[in-house]
């Protein structure tokens, strides 16, 4: 404000008046447009460095890094230059950047359209320095490694150079001659997620096929560190869990529903897994993190398990082409597996593909070579549950039984305990000897023998289950015990 009272007097300020006029004699025939040079074959050289204020986001699923930073250039004009004792001591003015030359300088891995700096006020010095501070939104390419997620670092660089002027016209260095001036992070660039861990700056020349210049690349990197806490309760816990249930419900008796019921829910729970951790990975993730590994092992793990238990051989009356559909199917199940759990791997990320390709064929390769053995012991097994050379087919409901005496050509009680003669007999012997008598005995022997070959039966049957129930329990504790170290190795790895 000025004194009340007081009109507007250049003596008492000079100083503004000679700030009017300094500019006015500056920018008189000042043209904006022409590089400032003495020399057209001199390069002007600009000092470069960034401010990091803060980093917004680091989407993961797009790969995309959003900061806040504030980009430093400085530069000489000597067409800006004065003599300070001339104009009342005045040694710096600063006015729009619109009004002066600037380097055209951006951020060129931007993925924002508009590329262009604010327009805010630069610094100008008596000696021809001009200095521009310029804040800027960044949204530039991240490519994210999630190998080891959550315990993941991901390295981001941002790339700024000249949009026309190659490096005989304008050459590039750091600001302050060093790395750690050239680019500083405030404390509050830091937030709930990244933490930054190490920042560096460099200036690149580059050559393009179009041209015989090089191209002077000013270049920052950042490592930012994850923290795993939220990730650890949603992923990493749940995971592990799950996981040591697998090879403990095999303790379970094999025909409980209780183990049936606890493998569903297993199961449901770790393609929920699967399925959240798909909205962390980018759309074209080079290979899986570790945990989708260890979840896909332990689904292979709780589908592995019912099947290796039931995984006998079918009944002789099974056609060969039933038989030859039922292998089909358990392929067609593990390929099923591959196209779903592993994302089509196949096609882009053959690495990740080969380690699902080697678990399955180590899976397939346990399964042969249980049934293999099943069909072994279930060949010495008819010899002991059934009777001499007859056969007994396994577990089919229209059961085929020849035992001994059964399909023999049935033979009268009477012939052998009773002996009518009736010249011997008395007249009351008569009705013993009646054949209606006979016929009875023999429908009642019969019918005792029949009894009894089903009572073998069910004897052999009952004998059969059991045989079948404890293997069923041996490969439980075999399986309990592959499948406990297997999730041991796995969790190390994910940990590690």
């Amino acid at each position: 404000m000025f004194p009340k009272g007081n009109a507007w007097n250049t003596t008492e300020y000079a100083t503004l008046d000679a700030e009017q006029s300094l500019l006015k004699s500056l920018f008189q025939n000042y043209d904006m447009n022409v590089r400032p040079y003495y020399n057209h074959t001199e390069a002007i050289q600009v000092s470069v460095g960034l401010d990091l204020l803060n980093i917004l986001e680091l989407n993961e699923e797009d790969e995309v890094l959003e900061t806040y930073a504030i980009i430093m250039q400085s530069w000489h004009d000597f067409r800006l230059e004065w003599n300070y004792t001339q104009y009342a001591d005045v040694t710096e003015v600063r006015v729009p950047s619109s009004k002066v030359w600037k380097p055209d300088i951006v951020p060129y891995n931007s993925l924002d359209t508009d590329k262009n700096l604010a327009d805010t006020t630069v610094s100008v010095f008596a000696s021809g320095h001009v200095i521009w501070f310029a804040p800027l939104r960044l949204r530039t390419i991240c490519r994210v490694d999630l190998h080891t997620f959550p315990f993941d670092e991901q390295q981001c660089a941002l790339y700024f150079a000249s949009w026309t002027h190659h490096g005989n016209q304008l050459n590039l260095s750091l600001w302050g001659d060093n790395s750690g001036a050239a680019f500083k992070v405030e404390s509050e660039a830091t937030n709930n997620e990244w933490t930054v861990v190490k920042r560096e700056a460099e200036i690149r020349s580059k050559y393009y096929s179009c041209c015989l210049e090089s191209f002077p690349d000013f270049i920052v990197t950042l490592t930012l560190r994850r923290n795993p806490l939220f990730y650890v309760h949603v992923f990493i816990i749940p995971a592990l869990l799950i996981g040591l249930l697998v090879p403990f419900h095999m303790l379970l008796p094999p025909d409980s529903s209780e183990r049936i019921t606890l493998g569903s829910i297993l199961m449901a729970l770790l393609l929920l897994l699967i399925i959240k951790l798909q909205d962390v990975l980018p759309n074209a993730h080079a290979e899986l993190p570790a945990i989708g590994l260890f979840l896909h092992s332990v689904v292979a793990m709780e589908r592995s398990g019912p099947a290796l238990l039931h995984g006998r051989p079918q009944p002789p009356q099974q056609s060969p082409a039933q038989r030859e559909s039922s292998r089909h199917h358990s392929l067609a199940l593990n390929v099923m597996e591959v196209e779903l759990f592993g994302f089509d791997l196949s096609k882009e990320h053959p690495d990740t593909f080969s380690f699902f390709l080697f678990f399955n064929f180590i899976y397939l390769f346990i399964y042969l070579f249980i049934y293999f053995f099943l069909q072994i012991f279930l060949r010495s097994l008819k010899r002991l549950v059934c009777l001499g050379s007859d056969t007994y087919y396994l577990l089919n409901d229209l059961e085929t039984i020849s035992m001994r005496g059964l399909d023999q050509p049935k033979t009268s009680l009477t012939t052998s305990s009773v002996t009518c003669d009736r010249r011997d007999q008395p007249a009351a012997m008569d009705m013993r000897c009646s054949p209606r008598l006979e016929r009875e005995v023999e429908e009642v022997s019969r019918q005792l023998h029949l009894l009894t070959a089903r009572a073998h039966l069910q004897d052999s049957r009952t004998e059969v289950i059991n045989e079948w129930r404890l293997v069923g329990l041996v490969l439980d504790r075999l399986l309990f015990f592959v499948f406990l170290l297997i999730y041991l190795m796995c969790a190390v790895i994910v940990l590690a």
